[in-house]
């Protein structure tokens, strides 16, 4: 466990190092950036004085500080990824235990062919598609945004599932039902990819362990269908996909990227995606460190939590290197 640990943490450590130079270098290479007129060391001494201060800088756009920006923006995001990714497996692992057990029935044909529909559907198509449906031809839900634009919550966190609660409850009421037709949407877009790999993913995990001895043991004891599932697939299945479902919550944030330009989310996609169009480098440099950040920690938590689970995983990340 320790030598894991410490390789872990090596690894840790150069991407954190790969990731700052390339923010660096987005705020000091282009020539509008706002360190380009000092010189290369003076600069970088600049940048990580800077950093080490939890000081972003300010935007060139807007002149308000990055840090307050990306605190604004960052919660909406993380809000609409992981109430996707929870859609996402609470959908996926019972289809891939059930597409798994029922292997090449009509069931598991249907599911390997879904999978195969949501791995090849574009996010920026099937959210354009879903307004053009939904919004444009039957009005039925919102075209845009996070929230209408009648209601008015207090900033606190950021996260709308928490704010909500400060207002009286009469209108509580509405704001809920109004955030959720306005998540609808964009959760649906965001959640099809990953359900479609979480499910290819269980299935072919459950294929493999109800292949096993133990399970086929277990099977002469006349066990029901559930108790099998419940003592023995999902305990092994589960365990061996943390570490996938951690890469995979962190992808859902480059998606999230164009589904919340789809939408006008005010997440942080639509933010870095507006600051590229108006040339703010501070803002591009400070957005690209926060979601590799992001992405570096669930990583690294997700690793480590199937390291817990399983100490073997622990060995066999160390020989893999």
């Amino acid at each position: 466990m320790i030598p894991f640990l410490l390789q872990r943490t090596l690894l840790l450590s150069v991407t954190l190092c790969l990731l700052i130079i390339i923010s660096f270098s987005i705020s000091w290479l282009p020539s509008d950036a706002p360190l380009e007129s000092k010189p290369f060391f003076d600069a970088l001494k600049y940048y990580l004085t800077m950093l080490s201060s939890g000081d972003l800088g300010t935007s060139s756009v807007s002149e308000q500080s990055i840090l307050e920006q990306l605190l604004e923006v960052f919660p909406a995001t993380i809000e609409l990824a992981l109430l996707s990714f929870i859609v996402a497996l609470a959908l996926g692992i019972p289809l891939g235990v059930l597409s798994g057990l029922l292997e090449d029935s009509f069931i598991d044909r249907f599911l390997r062919v879904f999978s195969l529909i949501g791995f090849s559907l574009p996010v920026l198509w099937l959210g354009l598609l879903l307004i053009l449906f939904f919004s444009l031809t039957y009005e039925s839900l919102p075209l845009s945004g996070r929230l209408d634009w009648r209601y008015e919550i207090p900033y606190q966190t950021g996260f709308l599932f928490f704010d909500l609660w400060q207002i009286p409850n009469p209108l509580r009421q509405a704001v809920i039902e109004d955030m959720f037709k306005h998540l609808l949407l964009p959760v649906i877009t965001l959640t099809l990819a990953p359900l479609a790999e979480i499910t290819y993913l269980v299935r072919n995990n459950c294929i493999e362990i109800n292949n096993t001895l133990f399970v086929r043991a277990a099977k002469t004891r006349r066990i029901s269908s559930f108790a099998l599932i419940r003592r023995h697939i999902l305990p092994n299945a589960i365990p061996q996909l943390i570490p996938r479902f951690g890469s995979l919550f962190s992808s859902m944030l480059t998606m999230a990227i164009i589904t919340e330009y789809v939408f006008t989310w005010p997440g942080i996609g639509r933010w870095l995606i507006n600051s590229i169009r108006q040339d703010d480098y501070g803002s591009i440099s400070a957005g690209v460190l926060a979601i590799g950040l992001f992405v570096i920690i669930v990583n690294t938590l997700t690793n480590i939590f199937a390291v817990l689970l399983s100490p073997s995983k622990a060995k066999e990340w160390q020989t893999l290197g």
